[in-house]
């Protein structure tokens, strides 16, 4: 028995060691994928960019840069769907990641669900507050709704 209490300790030993490692293995691969998918994209190979960028996400899903650079592209092709569904699990493991709340309030609006993006533009803006287009985006949102408070808000604009 004592020696099955030693192998567990070692076993949970090197998980703590080789889990880091992993992680660390998977951020260099997002690193390199969304590198690519850059410069892809600057020699005006923009699905290819938008593949490595969502080849880097399924990489390392914590790695915020490939969805900056993914989101533009994920709407000029229209993949709404996808790029909805991305941002959602993004907003669930990243607090801080106030743009995805940003593209979220747009793709809401774009798809008709007009109280979803004002939930979305609510978020982002008790995070940036100063920000016109999101002042914007809600106003817009609201007056979809013919909620009264959109005046208001077109003002704050």
């Amino acid at each position: 028995m004592a020696s099955f209490g030693k192998g567990l300790a070692i076993a949970v030993l090197l998980l703590l060691f080789l889990v880091p490692a992993v992680a660390h293995a998977e951020r260099a691969i997002a690193r390199a994928l969304t590198s690519e998918g850059r410069t892809q994209q600057e020699m005006g190979f923009h699905q290819e960019a938008l593949s490595l960028y969502e080849r880097a996400i399924g990489s390392d899903p914590d790695y915020h840069a490939s969805y900056q650079l993914a989101i533009p592209l994920w709407m000029r092709f229209g993949k709404l769907t996808k790029a909805q569904a991305r941002l959602e699990t993004l907003t669930l493991r990243c607090k801080d990641c106030s743009f995805a709340w940003y593209a979220l309030g747009a793709l809401y609006r774009k798809g008709g669900r007009h109280d979803l993006a004002v939930l979305a533009y609510e978020i982002y803006l008790a995070k940036r507050p100063q920000d016109p287009d999101a002042h914007f985006g809600l106003a817009m949102a609201l007056g979809a709704q013919e909620d009264p408070r959109a005046s208001v808000v077109l003002r704050l604009y």
